[in-house]
């Protein structure tokens, strides 16, 4: 997903604007602040987008739309200087700071703007120009901040922002998002709506609300959320398939009964189905204790099942036929005939809870083969059967397939490939925890959601590099060939 890019000083007052009394000079500086204004919001602003109408198998649900990656700007209009001793001296005027403060933003120096901005706000505090420069650039430091995984911290930066100018709307759209990934929605709701309070043309905001309410299982907002984000973006082709997304789910669903427990809330079709879904919550709840004794962790919030039937399921999920359940932010499952095979059921239902579990802990999406190698990790029953796939695959003359081609989506595989694909995941997998460990798995898990690079952790952890890893774990099965 593109970070969607806040429109920085959408105008730049010079510290002498306020007290330049020739009106020629005023009129040359109010055509430059146009001119700046239209070359920002042309360059800054775009709307947040991520994927559309896909659900994908075993996936995490697609990001928020946020600004959680950020590229800072290219080719700056003023070249930095290299130290900021050498160019402005404390004792220098109120604009020289201001002007450098510009320098370092165009550049992505957002600390170093933020430095010389303030020095020049201590120069001048009831400067309104230079309180929206601090304004703009706390806000930005808070969306680097959600960029890393680190929602705390980012509201910090965006309480600083909104004591500098509580006017910029995407302070209220930054915090929203970090309150929602810190699982504060009622806060968060609060905050994106105060910003769209200011600006109530921003696509975004209508974006972050309908996710969050869809988060929430609130249909019916989500809609209207993303109805009003149609208006002002009619040809966003995302917004317009998570709406049909969304609108097909509650075809689906409309009637379905649920049951709560305190661990889960299971929705199915109708009473005839009342007993499959307690047999289902009996072992959910069954995974809800085993897988989080291994990861020593417990959602805090319950988990949402839905129960299909298989032909609303395939029309729910656009899944291959292959597919046995899904999660992606709810466990969806097929459960026509699912009693006349509970080892199956038991195994889908731990597979999709373990799911649920990983998305919980990393927040994000974690190489595919890791996500698939736990979940199969986790499920009941013999495993031996995945190691002989392997070696019988390599005996044929098949090659064993490097994890760096097994980090995205098995969902577009070939089915014959399907089962290989899940028997290494879970070898690679089963290696890992081995020789180190699940809890230093699970502390994988909270480094990539603090957005460390995945390779990097990797190493950090385990004292091993990513390539060594795969090179030792090839290693062990070749020597069972």
């Amino acid at each position: 997903m593109k970070a969607a890019q806040n429109c920085i000083l959408p105008w730049v007052i010079p510290f002498n604007y306020v007290t330049m009394e020739n009106r020629t000079f005023n009129r040359s500086i109010n055509l430059a602040i146009l001119i700046l204004a239209a070359i920002a919001i042309y360059i800054g602003y775009s709307i947040f987008h991520q994927d559309g109408d896909e659900v994908r198998i075993y996936e995490s649900p697609p990001p928020l739309p946020g600004k959680k990656e950020e590229t800072p700007r290219e080719n700056p209009v003023v070249p930095a200087p290299e130290t900021r001793s050498n160019t402005i001296k404390d004792d220098a005027s109120t604009d020289l700071f201001n002007e450098e403060g510009l320098r370092f933003y165009n550049q992505g120096r957002y600390e170093e703007a933020a430095d010389s901005f303030r020095r020049a706000h201590e120069k001048d505090k009831n400067n309104d120009a230079l309180k929206m420069n601090l304004a703009y650039t706390e806000s930005r430091l808070g969306w680097r901040e959600i960029e890393a995984g680190r929602y705390g911290e980012s509201l910090r930066y965006f309480r600083e922002a909104m004591e500098f100018n509580d006017k910029v709307p995407d302070s209220y759209f930054g915090m929203g998002f970090a309150l929602h990934k810190l699982k504060d929605d009622d806060r968060a709701i609060e905050s994106i709506n105060r910003g769209l309070a200011i600006d109530p043309k921003r696509t975004e905001g209508y974006k972050l609300l309908a996710e969050i309410h869809y988060h929430k299982d609130n249909t019916e907002l989500a809609i209207s959320n993303l109805e009003a984000a149609l208006k002002l973006a009619p040809n966003d082709n995302n917004l317009k398939g998570m709406l049909t997304k969304i609108n097909r789910e509650k075809k689906a669903e409309g009637g379905f009964q649920q049951e709560a427990t305190e661990h889960f809330t299971v929705r199915f079709e109708g009473r005839e189905e009342r007993d499959i879904a307690r047999v289902i919550t009996i072992i959910l709840e069954e995974a809800y204790r085993e897988v989080g004794a291994s990861f020593s962790f417990y959602p805090g919030d319950p988990t949402t099942v839905i129960l299909y039937s298989e032909e609303k399921f395939r029309d729910v999920t656009l899944t291959p036929a292959w597919t046995k359940g899904i999660f992606d932010g709810k466990i969806r499952l097929p459960v026509g005939g699912a009693l006349n095979d509970k080892e199956l059921l038991e195994k889908v239902i731990f597979h999709e809870y373990t799911h649920a579990v990983i998305h919980n802990i990393s927040g994000k999406d974690v190489p595919r083969w890791l996500n698939e190698g736990l979940a199969v990790y986790m499920e009941h029953g013999d495993k031996e059967r995945l190691e002989e796939r392997i070696i019988s695959e390599i005996k044929k003359g098949g090659r064993i397939i490097p994890l760096h081609e097994l980090h995205d989506s098995f969902m577009d595989s070939e089915e014959s490939r399907v089962p290989i694909l899940y028997a290494e995941s879970y070898s690679a997998v089963d290696y890992l925890i081995d020789r180190y460990g699940i809890f230093r798995v699970k502390i994988l898990l909270e480094e990539l959601s603090r957005g460390r690079e995945f390779k990097e952790a990797f190493r950090d952890l385990f004292f091993i590099s990513y390539d060594e890893f795969q090179s030792a774990w090839e290693k062990s099965i070749m020597n069972r060939v």
